[in-house]
């Protein structure tokens, strides 16, 4: 087995909310509501419109494919009692999807 195969089995074990996950709720811009578990990660420093000298704290979730697709910019993520807006799509691998969102 190689190594990218590993990682493709092992998916299942960073994004399960007994470990490192938190379950959520995906609402795309247009469908039905999912549940997901996602990671999400508050503390990201980022620079809007790659201005010098500027940035500031952002947050960004990352999420399954095979559970959300990609999601649409203003789709959303429930998770414990707080919404969260897809302002951007950072990174799509195939395999998850990291955004940003507020």
């Amino acid at each position: 087995m190689t190594f990218k195969e590993q990682l493709t089995t092992d998916l299942d074990i960073f994004i399960n909310s007994d470990e490192f996950a938190e379950d959520a709720t995906f609402t795309p811009v247009a469908g039905d509501a999912v549940s997901c578990s996602v990671l999400l990660d508050k503390a990201i420093e980022e620079q809007p419109n790659f201005e010098a000298g500027y940035s500031q704290t952002g947050v960004e979730i990352e999420a399954l494919v095979s559970d959300v697709g990609t999601p649409g910019i203003g789709s959303t993520f429930l998770i414990n009692s707080t919404t969260y807006t897809v302002k951007q799509i950072i990174e799509n691998d195939g395999d998850f999807v990291r955004m940003a969102v507020r």
